[in-house]
């Protein structure tokens, strides 16, 4: 096996009987994003987050005991299932990258966690809103003949059943759409008319890196620009000194569930506060929020609105700069 590792068509590592490299293959070498000669002779198991539990199971191969394991590699961060089997001189390792495997499961999770919010604001449309209603109509009324603290009662209770309503408004914008036509809309005239109103001269600079040649895309103007307002805003809550946006082709991408072709990129990037790292893995889910004052819906609903557009949501956060990046099928709707 150590000889003919070279010739093999997936990813292959054989190792000694200590757990050191012996030899990689070159499909092995893009996974580490290095060469077999920088990984001869180093431990495997220092490549890995778990390099304990991989420690255990090379042992267990010089045993005899074949084993397979999903683990998470350092650098390119990423998690690969690794399958070890011993043979009679060597341990050798089979490697499988299980990275668009692992977004697709996230991508269907998210997708039913705001199917069930959804659910759950389309009760609350008929639990809420017409008793809300009611109530305002009854302290307008009051209102009108009311004396001068019975009327400062009255219009505190408009003005707090206005108050939820608009909650309740923001929240229902996580429900199920109906199906609206959607139209050719020119994404960076979108962008330009959330951003270039509210420029803030004095303290931020505004960067738009456009790529001139992507064509318009079928979407619902109104529901994306929602999307673009609440990104840009959640720039410019960051205390923000640069905010660029950014717009490309790329090739076919596989993270894009059901679509083969090439996407558009959609990206928004500023220098402002980072996002807590404990909030990441949770930051478009309902009510995750890092503001004092902040409903926790705002991502949330952008992401429901990337989704009715076939389309995905990702962030990349780091103490200089954080982007969130939308992926849109090119042309979807026009072929």
């Amino acid at each position: 096996m150590h000889n003919n590792i070279l010739e093999l068509p997936f990813a292959g590592i054989s190792l000694d009987k200590e757990g050191n490299i012996a030899k990689v293959n070159h499909l092995a070498e893009s996974h580490f994003g290095t060469s077999n000669r920088q990984l001869q002779q180093r431990p495997l198991s220092s490549w890995f987050d778990d390099g304990e539990h991989l420690t255990t199971l090379i042992a267990a191969a010089c045993q005899g005991e074949s084993s397979s394991a999903t683990l998470w590699l350092k650098r390119p961060y990423k998690p690969l299932t690794l399958h070890i089997a011993p043979t009679d001189d060597e341990i050798f390792i089979l490697l499988i990258d299980e990275t668009y495997r692992i977004q697709a499961e996230d991508l269907r999770q998210q997708h039913a966690i705001t199917d069930a919010v959804a659910r759950i604001a389309l009760e609350m449309a008929h639990e809420i809103k017409n008793p809300l209603a009611a109530l305002r109509a009854a302290a307008q009324w009051l209102s009108e003949s009311a004396k001068e603290k019975e009327l400062e009662i009255a219009l505190h209770m408009i003005g707090e059943t206005d108050r939820i309503k608009d909650r309740i408004d923001t929240f229902l914008q996580l429900g199920p759409r109906a199906n609206t036509a959607m139209e050719p809309i020119n994404i960076h005239a979108l962008i330009d008319a959330v951003t270039l109103s509210d420029i803030q001269a004095n303290t931020m600079k505004l960067i738009r890196n456009f790529d001139p040649s992507i064509p318009p895309l079928m979407m619902h103007a109104n529901r994306m620009r929602q999307a673009f307002e609440n990104l840009w805003r959640n720039a410019i809550e960051a205390n923000s000194t640069i905010i660029e946006w950014r717009t490309r082709i790329t090739a076919a991408n596989h993270h894009l569930l059901e679509h083969e072709g090439s996407v558009v990129e959609i990206s928004i990037c500023n220098d402002g506060k980072p996002i807590p790292r404990d909030l990441i893995d949770h930051i478009f889910d309902p009510f995750i929020t890092s503001k004092q004052r902040g409903s926790g819906l705002g991502l949330a609903i952008v992401q429901r609105v990337i989704q009715e557009h076939h389309g995905l949501l990702k962030l990349n956060t780091h103490a200089q700069m954080t982007s969130f990046t939308i992926q849109l099928p090119l042309n979807r709707g026009l072929q």
